[in-house]
């Protein structure tokens, strides 16, 4: 349910340092209806914010080398699904329409 869903986010948000104080970076998802930036806070591990603004389903590849995000594999904390990177630093996601992912 939706009630349940904001119900997890904010105790995401609480448990997060980054999701709280942490600078924001914007990342370009290559198309204007889906949102994404890192959020990164010193000794917190950073948290990359995707959103999909639209009703349609969006495939996107985000580019995170520039970002504080490091890794070949993260963690979607609100669905639990674990993406890998196809070479450390590019992500390739499928979004549903509406759906936010906060990659850890």
């Amino acid at each position: 349910s939706l009630w349940n869903y904001y119900k997890k986010v904010i105790a995401l948000r609480k448990d997060n340092a980054a999701l709280q104080t942490g600078a924001s970076e914007m990342i370009d998802a290559g198309d204007e209806e889906v949102l994404s930036y890192v959020r990164s806070e010193k000794g917190a591990s950073p948290v990359c914010v995707i959103a999909n603004l639209s009703s349609k389903k969006k495939e996107i590849v985000l580019d995170l080398k520039k970002s504080e995000m490091k890794g070949s594999a993260f963690t979607d904390l609100v669905g639990g699904k674990k993406v890998e990177a196809a070479d450390l630093s590019k992500v390739k996601l499928t979004l549903a329409p509406y759906q936010g992912m906060l990659l850890k």
